[in-house]
């Protein structure tokens, strides 16, 4: 499992010139400790700590108003050392970077082992609260038996966020498989609806399985 500590902050709609990565973190810093460290450089407007388990990594991403904010941090921190004696890594951080990095292709997520009269109104009711939806599909697939769907946020944090949280739930008796839709090795989507991947509730390993990269 991934363990991602909720935002610090507000969102940005533009933060590519002003991000950065924080590798090589101690498992148990959390977001608002990340946050005091670096808010010396300047105003910030989102924070996170996550840990890969599989990887046994723990990283952040900080998003600065300022990009003058963030240079100055990956300069003044970068190879330092903080809790415990730990040597961090700090480099400037695109949010096309960070998708790259993560293998997340868009702001997608894949549930699987829906109930098979779900309907969009369900989706909606249990992703909504993670942040602006641009779609929502239900789809079934019948030679499987197995109806699942997509859901896709304007923010691929959100998505995230929604995975995270909403990944094993129960949907009237169906314990739900939330996982983000990433790239494969080739770069291009495996849409189920071109290849009819998805079934049984899974999902075709070309997505997710992986996790996100850390220091």
């Amino acid at each position: 499992e991934t363990k991602i500590d909720r935002d610090c902050g507000s969102k940005m709609s533009n933060q590519s010139a002003a991000g950065i990565y924080i590798g090589n973190l101690h498992p148990d810093c959390s977001s608002s400790e990340l946050e005091r460290k670096f808010s010396e450089f300047g105003k910030i407007v989102e924070c996170k700590v996550r840990s890969n388990r599989d990887r046994g990594t723990t990283f952040g991403f900080i998003d600065f108003t300022d990009p003058r904010d963030a240079a100055e941090a990956v300069e003044r921190m970068d190879g330092t050392r903080w809790e415990e004696n730990r040597r961090i890594f700090v480099q400037k951080h695109s949010q096309d970077e960070r998708n790259k990095q993560t293998g997340v292709s868009d702001s997608r997520v894949y549930v699987g082992n829906l109930p098979g009269d779900t309907a969009e109104a369900d989706l909606r009711k249990l992703f909504d609260k993670f942040g602006t939806i641009t779609s929502i599909a239900v789809r079934s697939n019948p030679q499987h038996g197995a109806t699942f769907g997509f859901v896709e946020y304007t923010d691929p944090r959100d998505a995230e966020d929604s995975a995270r949280e909403l990944n094993g739930v129960e949907l009237r008796g169906n314990r739900l498989k939330v996982e983000m839709t990433r790239l494969s090795r080739s770069g291009q989507r495996q849409a189920q609806e071109r290849r009819g991947g998805y079934g049984g509730g899974g999902y075709n390993r070309g997505y997710g399985g992986g996790g996100y990269g850390g220091g």
